[in-house]
């Protein structure tokens, strides 16, 4: 183990290096002082085992952000105060995680002696559960293929609430995809719409296909309300399609190296002219058709043989 003062003089690159030999989970994202933390022994001993176990216990009794906001300052994690509940509460997981380790491996280091001479054998890692919501309201599209687009969505409390009220009624949730391909969008002026039926809530994906490449789509999750009229509830991004065929940009982009410089110009194949042929000409000379003979039959199509030879076929 290091001390906090010498690991504080390395650098970012060098710790994250000796997290990844220790296989310390999630080094790839922690910042400077978090990689200090879980490698010095003084990490170790903020927080032991006793305390983590009740760590683990507030976690599973779905607490508060105030309290979370209160165990990452014991643990010493580093986070923004508009850090939200979920992804808090994933931090200090994965640093339980670390600590369990440490300190079963620190323990082993006292009852052994030196821990250098002997072989650690790490235990199963505990991979924390991820949350089934993140109690936002958020309707994501993603193009997939020119003729596939996928699209996930989460809800609010306040989301679900409604779309309870609407079971209740019978009523299901519509997902609605809307072809705004080179129109500004109003909610009636849409190429084509198609109209998915997605249930009571539970069904937070789907891929869908549209049928026109290079287009831009738009999408909404809503009800009908009593009079048959659409409400939106939550409405996507914006997704366009790639083309399926090749680019019809006659340009090339150039970059010089040496100066960083960038340019673009036509492409050679547009500037060369080609040379004009007659129709129905060939490569033949005429006095060659005349001692050449086409035939129907045989395995090739030309039957090229000239007359007198020993052995032709007239």
């Amino acid at each position: 183990m290091w001390s906090v003062e010498n690991l504080s003089r390395k650098k970012v690159s060098e710790l994250k290096r000796l997290a990844k030999n220790k296989d310390i989970r999630g080094y790839y994202k922690m910042r400077k002082k978090e990689l200090v933390q879980a490698l010095s022994t003084e990490f170790i001993n903020e927080v032991d085992p006793t305390s983590m176990e009740k760590i683990r216990l507030l976690l599973n009794s779905n607490p508060r952000i105030f309290e979370l906001r209160r165990i990452a300052k014991k643990m010493g994690i580093t986070f923004k105060r508009n850090m939200k509940k979920d992804e808090l509460m994933e931090r200090i997981n994965r640093s339980l995680v670390r600590h369990e380790k440490n300190v079963q491996h620190s323990n082993s280091s006292q009852t052994t002696g030196s821990s250098s001479d002997q072989k650690i054998e790490p235990g199963p890692p505990m991979i924390p559960d991820l949350p089934k919501s993140y109690n936002t309201d958020k309707l994501v599209g993603l193009p997939v293929n020119p003729s596939w687009v996928h699209f996930y969505w989460d809800y609010s409390d306040q989301t679900l609430e409604l779309i309870k009220r609407l079971e209740k009624r019978g009523q299901s949730l519509l997902l609605r995809i809307y072809d705004i391909t080179f129109i500004d969008f109003d909610g009636t002026n849409a190429h084509q719409v198609w109209e998915y039926d997605i249930g009571n809530g539970n069904t937070k994906k789907y891929y869908a296909n549209v049928n026109s490449p290079n287009a831009t789509y738009i999408s909404e999750i809503g009800y009908l309300n009593d009079d048959g009229e659409f409400i939106t509830i939550l409405r996507s991004n914006s997704v366009h399609t790639p083309p399926n065929a090749f680019s019809q940009k006659k340009e090339e982009r150039w970059l010089d190296l040496s100066s960083g410089y960038r340019f673009s110009e036509p492409a050679k194949g547009i500037l060369a002219k080609p040379v004009l042929k007659g129709v129905g000409k060939s490569s033949f000379f005429p006095h060659e058709f005349k001692e050449r003979r086409i035939t129907s039959g045989g395995g090739s199509f030309f039957s090229m043989m000239r007359k007198g030879n020993s052995g032709g076929v007239e």
